[in-house]
């Protein structure tokens, strides 16, 4: 079940969305990024109610991170343990960090 763009009005002021950004991205590749956004800023609730609408736990956005990347470089070691149990890759590399895998940032 994926959740369409007026979805979208809900909850980006939980998690930390910026105010300003580009409304006519696909529904998926916002919901990407709010993902991230969460994960950045360790709201596991809202990282479960991402996966339950059919996020890709290692969908990448900024800087071609994943949101286990936003947790880890952002020191959320809950919702790092949380990712990673729900099946998300620690071994995948991003494009800033020099290339880190998160398997090694704690």
């Amino acid at each position: 079940m994926q959740a369409g763009a007026g979805e979208t009005r809900q909850w980006r002021s939980h998690i930390g969305w910026p105010r300003h950004f580009n409304e006519t991205q696909s529904p998926q590749y916002l919901l990407n990024k709010a993902f991230s956004f969460a994960s950045a800023n360790g709201r596991i609730e809202a990282a479960r109610w991402f996966l339950g609408r059919g996020v890709d736990i290692n969908s990448r956005t900024y800087l071609n991170a994943t949101s286990l990347h936003f947790a880890a470089h952002t020191a959320k070691a809950e919702l790092v343990e949380f990712l990673i149990k729900q099946g998300a890759d620690p071994d995948r590399l991003d494009d800033e960090w020099n290339g880190c895998n998160c398997k090694h940032s704690f």
